[in-house]
């Protein structure tokens, strides 16, 4: 995380968003993982049993892992866990979730009864497409509609490239 991010350079924890929660008139949430680790994982799902108002978790596992069906059947035993991600944004390979060990990942989350939550930058998109057309039946999430550039008013190709991501009624 950048110094540009530095309102965001703490925890935020469970306690922070209960009374924001209730101020607006909201039941829950959804935790979602900033770090990837199995340990973060763990860690938002026993938050989630302490505290009702997180209604799910989004965590990480490593899709590229020959342990990943073990590692699914383990977690899946958790009833919040609902998705997983990858900070795919971050990779330095902008065709990284084309790769087929990481493919071989996502096709094991529909048995699972997995979404799988895209983070990814606008030039990601176009991929992204490409990705989910593959998996059909595979439930996808984006995460911060791939953040597009509004303050520099730049939403071309952004526009174009989320309808063509929004066509797909598995997205």
């Amino acid at each position: 995380m950048s110094d540009e991010m530095s309102a965001l350079k703490r925890d935020f924890l469970p306690p922070d968003l209960q009374p924001l929660l209730a101020a607006n008139r909201f039941d829950g949430s959804v935790a979602v993982q900033a770090r990837q680790s199995l340990e973060e994982t763990l860690w938002l799902l026993a938050s989630a049993d302490q505290y009702e108002f997180i209604r799910a978790v989004v965590g990480w596992v490593d899709l590229r892992s020959e342990d990943l069906p073990g590692q699914l059947e383990s977690l899946t035993k958790h009833p919040k866990l609902a998705g997983v991600r990858h900070v795919l944004q971050d990779e330095p390979d902008d065709q990284f979730m084309l790769r087929p060990e990481f493919k071989r990942g996502i096709a094991r989350l529909r048995e699972f009864n997995l979404a799988y939550d895209l983070l990814l930058y606008p030039k990601h998109l176009s991929i992204a497409t490409k990705l989910v057309a593959e998996f059909p039946d595979q439930p996808f999430v984006l995460d911060h509609i791939a953040k597009p550039d509004i303050a520099a008013q730049q939403l071309s190709p952004w526009r174009e490239d989320i309808k063509a991501l929004a066509a797909f009624p598995n997205v």
